[in-house]
């Protein structure tokens, strides 16, 4: 009895399901949920879009080509900042075009390492190929910066002046641990990592506290001694730490500048642009 009324709980839950299909509303045909959906990404509307791309694959799963699909959708979550979606996603191998948005991914992560690794050896059409050769570049320059090399190769002359500005920020770049050790002397760590407004505070509240345990130590006011020998050690200590935390701060800076400077001179995101508007739904994106 058990397995017959579990059989028609099932087929009556079907049946409502199909009747329910059967009265999808007259508004929601895939051309007009499709131009919809353009409509919001030409307004920066990312997160509704993605509802409605879900809403249209619901509906009608055989309208988009799985190309066209995922790489919609690929656009909507790079936009809104949802990297972690394309890069759980088990994209076809084979389609460059979805290559691109899963190698951009890795980027925005800061995990160039994996992107490289993506990079296929043979680079399809003119319009991938320089796709892959300028997100070659660009890995290229980020691992430098990575290991603190500065010298790097200029066999693309017209990127020579990337190549001078990426080789400055690289030789810009400071030692954490030499900031950290020049905080052993109070407040030198925040200077080696151009913090001299901080330098000179942590400089005088440990000169000060330092002065204050030592003349209460020789009046006998050892209370206060220790007080301020305590707190004097505990500055003393973040002034070694702030030379590490400092001098990280100051890399990680120069490390934005410079993917800055690479991502409006190598114009990755217009790639990405490109590639919507031609394998994606039909929009007019810029």
């Amino acid at each position: 009895m058990k397995k017959i009324a579990l059989a028609l709980s099932f087929i009556f839950i079907l049946s409502l399901e199909l009747f329910a299909g059967e009265q999808i509303p007259e508004d929601f045909t895939p051309q007009k949920l499709s131009t919809f959906i353009a409509y919001l990404i030409d307004n920066g509307e990312y997160a509704r879009a993605k509802t409605e791309l879900d809403r249209l694959q619901s509906y009608y799963p055989n309208w988009l080509t799985l190309e066209k699909y995922f790489v919609t959708f690929f656009y909507l979550s790079y936009r809104a900042g949802n990297y972690r979606d394309i890069l759980l996603y088990n994209w076809a191998s084979d389609s460059n075009s979805q290559r691109l948005y899963v190698i951009d991914s890795y980027l925005k992560s800061n995990n160039p390492y994996a992107a490289s690794k993506l990079l296929p050896s043979t680079l399809g059409d003119e319009f991938f190929a320089e796709a892959f050769r300028r997100r070659k570049i660009y890995i290229d320059i980020v691992e430098n910066f990575y290991k603190g090399e500065s010298n790097i190769g200029t066999e693309d002359e017209s990127k020579r002046e990337l190549y001078s500005f990426a080789s400055k920020i690289i030789l810009e770049k400071k030692s954490p641990a030499f900031g950290a050790a020049m905080g052993i002397i109070p407040g030198m760590g925040y200077f080696y990592a151009g913090q001299s407004g901080t330098g000179i505070v942590a400089l005088t509240i440990i000169g000060l506290g330092s002065a204050i345990t030592v003349g209460a130590h020789q009046n006998g006011l050892e209370p206060l001694a220790l007080l301020s020998g305590l707190a004097t050690f505990f500055f003393y200590g973040g002034s070694i730490y702030g030379g590490y935390r400092e001098t990280v701060k100051y890399n990680d800076s120069l490390q934005q500048r410079l993917l800055f400077n690479m991502e409006k001179e190598l114009s990755l995101e217009r790639d990405l642009d490109d590639v919507y508007i031609n394998f994606g739904i039909k929009s007019n994106v810029r």
